[in-house]
C-alpha cells in the first residue's frame, strides 16, 4: 500500500515501497507520467524518486483533498489500463525476440509516453517498456529508447531452445499474436522466476480467431471474448 504524507502547506510526499526495487522505480515513473498528462491548474511540480514521488501543488488553485485524491486514482489508474486490455504484436525485431505491442483499444484511451532522445545503454532483460503508443518486451538485456514500465518473470526467447515453451523455436512471440498482461506481487513474481530459471515455468497460450472489422466495430465488446479466452 501507498503511504502518503504531507510537507507545509504545498507538498505531498507518496511512498510506493519500503525498499528500492526496479518495481518501485518503475512504477514511480508511470505514475508521475499519468499525472503530467492529467495535470490539473494548481499542480506545479512532479518529481518521480527510485521509491516514491512528490508533487507541489498551490493550495489557493487545488484543494489539497483534490490532490490526494487524484494521486490515489491515478495510482489505481495505471496499472489497470495496461492490464485491462489485449495487446496485438505487430511485429518481432530490432534485437531477436524482440515483441513490438499495440494497445487494442480506441486510439484515445491508449497508453502514450514520449521516447528517449538518446536511449540508455542499459536495459534488464523482460523489462516491459513504452514508448510513444507501442509497448514492448526487452527479450534480452540491452540498449533501449522505451521507458520502462515493468519487468515480467516470463521468458520470451531462448536461444538454447531448453525451456518448456522453446522446444520449436527459440522465440516464442510471433506478428499477430494477441497479449495479455497480468499484474503480480512481489511474493509471486520472485516464485514465478525462480520457476523459470528452473525451467518449470509455462506461458499460458490459447487458440483464437482474430477478426479486424468486428473489432473495430466494438472493440470494448470483443475485447472482453479475448481476454476472456486468454484467461
Amino acid at each position: 500500500m501507498s503511504r502518503y504524507s504531507w510537507g507545509a502547506d504545498e507538498f505531498l510526499f507518496v511512498e510506493l515501497a519500503e525498499e528500492m526495487s526496479l518495481r518501485a522505480n518503475f512504477r514511480a515513473m508511470a505514475i508521475a507520467t499519468k499525472l503530467r498528462e492529467r495535470r490539473p491548474e494548481g499542480l506545479l511540480d512532479i518529481c518521480p524518486a527510485n521509491a516514491s514521488y512528490q508533487v507541489r501543488f498551490d493550495p489557493d488553485r487545488l484543494a489539497p483533498a483534490d490532490v490526494e485524491r487524484l494521486l490515489r486514482d491515478v495510482d489505481e489508474e495505471v496499472g489497470d489500463a495496461h492490464a485491462g486490455a489485449p495487446w496485438f504484436a505487430s511485429m518481432v525485431g530490432f534485437v531477436a525476440g524482440l515483441p513490438f505491442l499495440y494497445q487494442m483499444v480506441p486510439r484515445e484511451r491508449q497508453l502514450e509516453v514520449p521516447k528517449y532522445v538518446r536511449p540508455r545503454t542499459d536495459t534488464p532483460a523482460l523489462t516491459i517498456g513504452h514508448g510513444g503508443c507501442f509497448g514492448c518486451i526487452y527479450s534480452v538485456r540491452g540498449a533501449g529508447g522505451y521507458q520502462m514500465f515493468g519487468i515480467t518473470p516470463a521468458p520470451i526467447y531462448d536461444p538454447t531452445q531448453t525451456k518448456p515453451d522453446f522446444t520449436e523455436h527459440m522465440v516464442f512471440m510471433r506478428p499477430g499474436d494477441i497479449v495479455k498482461f497480468r499484474p503480480v506481487d512481489r511474493d509471486e513474481y520472485d516464485d514465478l522466476q525462480a520457476k523459470a530459471e528452473a525451467g518449470e515455468f509455462r506461458i499460458t497460450a490459447r487458440p483464437v480467431e482474430f477478426d479486424l472489422q468486428p473489432f473495430l466495430d466494438d472493440s470494448d465488446g470483443y475485447n472482453e471474448r479475448l481476454l476472456g479466452v486468454l484467461a
